[in-house]
């Protein structure tokens, strides 16, 4: 004799297990996902800064070749050599 109207038959009881278990599975979805973003967003913060401390150390680098150069043409005359420029062409 099962009533209509308690947990579990037909009437209005309603069963929050499947929401429960749904909600669960999203919750764990999401962590899974946020954790994953968390990795990625740390590599790429990695691979900055190794790309920024590349970059400083060939600007260092650049600055010490330039300073070597200029050191070297202390000492020797520095040579400009002027190209004649062509005449403009005539418009008539």
């Amino acid at each position: 004799m099962g009533g209509g109207y308690g947990y579990g038959g037909y009437g209005y009881g309603y069963d929050p297990t499947p929401g429960l278990v749904f909600g669960a599975v999203n919750a764990i979805g999401n962590g899974i996902r946020e954790s994953r973003q968390n990795q990625m967003i740390m590599d790429e913060r990695a691979q900055l800064s190794a790309s920024q401390e590349r970059e400083a150390e060939m600007a260092a680098r650049i600055r010490q070749l330039e300073m070597q150069q200029q050191g070297q043409q202390v000492g020797q005359p520095q040579v400009i050599i002027a190209q004649p420029q062509a005449a403009p062409a005539p418009t008539n």
